[in-house]
């Protein structure tokens, strides 16, 4: 009987050490998850190619709202360049994106 019971305290001491092990590793990655996915956001935003890629669109956007023909248009392209214009960063940009900055952004 002895040897039921200390079977049984083991398979259970197992199981224990099972659920605690993996619980100790969901709460390490719930702690430490967010922290490198902005490690990797930060890193991201940081990247030459993003940043040249935001480039090439904000001088598309400010080239289009110059060639627009009529309010409408002009209207819709300044919404996006807009949108464009506030998730980047202003201190990256170019001499002449900065007035593009202040027609999009600040009127």
């Amino acid at each position: 009987m002895k040897a039921i019971f200390g079977g049984l305290l083991a398979v259970a001491l197992v199981i224990a050490f099972i659920f605690g092990t993996e619980y100790l590793g969901w709460m390490n990655y719930s702690f430490f998850a967010p922290k490198y996915e902005q490690t990797r956001y930060n890193v991201f935003k940081g990247s030459q190619s993003y940043n040249e890629a935001m480039l090439h669109d904000l001088y598309k956007a400010k080239r289009e709202y110059d060639h627009a023909t009529n309010d409408a248009e002009k209207a819709t392209i300044k919404a996006y360049a807009q949108h464009q214009f506030e998730v980047f960063d202003r201190n990256r940009l170019p001499d002449d994106l900065q007035s593009a900055y202040d027609l999009f952004v600040n009127q």
